[in-house]
């Protein structure tokens, strides 16, 4: 983990510089949730000061039946990017809720087609979360990120197959990240516990 942070006030853009540096050919994901409230953010994009890297949005679930948003975007580092670097997310509108984000370097990722599925899941109240199913996999040994959203403070309990992030939950609004890596070629979800039956929830995951 390189990165995780609680902004409880974001404004058109969030710049934050990574706790260790990530050298060229690592690949990165960047994880965030927000709400969708009227004066929410939906990330539009990601950039960083070194002048040589490309971030690209993978998933952004902005689920409206329940108002809160997940995304993950990933970037194939083409130039070392320091702990003094700065990485900036650019949200739209220019104001919003609480937002929070996770950094995750993940080493022996194919520099072709290193995003393969996703799945997403969403409820008016809950205590099980749990995405959709996701396509069948691509190649074997994938990583499979989940992220989840929940409106209020309530415990978490990550998915049996998962194992937490370094740091898995963040926010007075439960933001939540569970990874896994599987052999197979078959579908995965991603999934996990709340304890408050009446918080809305949003989840996705990425492999």
């Amino acid at each position: 983990e390189r990165y995780a942070q609680s902004l409880s006030a974001q404004a058109a853009t969030s710049t934050f510089s990574p706790t260790g540096t990530i050298v060229a050919g690592s690949f990165v994901v960047l994880a965030c949730t927000t709400s969708l409230a009227a004066d929410s953010k939906i990330p539009t994009s990601v950039t960083d000061d070194t002048g040589g890297n490309t971030w690209n949005i993978d998933v952004l679930y902005d689920s409206a039946n329940v108002g809160l948003v997940v995304a993950f975007v990933s970037c194939q580092v083409q130039r070392e990017i320091t702990t003094s670097s700065v990485i900036t997310i650019n949200w739209s509108p220019s104001t919003g809720n609480q937002a929070h984000i996770w950094l995750q370097e993940v080493p022996g990722i194919a520099k072709a087609s290193a995003f393969d599925q996703t799945a997403v899941g969403q409820s008016s109240g809950a205590t099980s979360i749990t995405t959709g199913a996701s396509g069948g996999l691509a190649q074997r040994d994938e990583i499979v990120f989940g992220c989840v959203r929940s409106e209020g403070l309530a415990g978490w309990t990550k998915g049996a197959t998962y194992t937490d992030a370094t740091t898995p939950i963040l926010g007075s609004n439960l933001s939540a990240l569970e990874y896994k890596i599987v052999a197979a070629l078959t579908a995965v979800t991603a999934d996990g516990t709340q304890t408050s039956a009446t918080n809305n929830w949003s989840i996705a995951l990425a492999t």
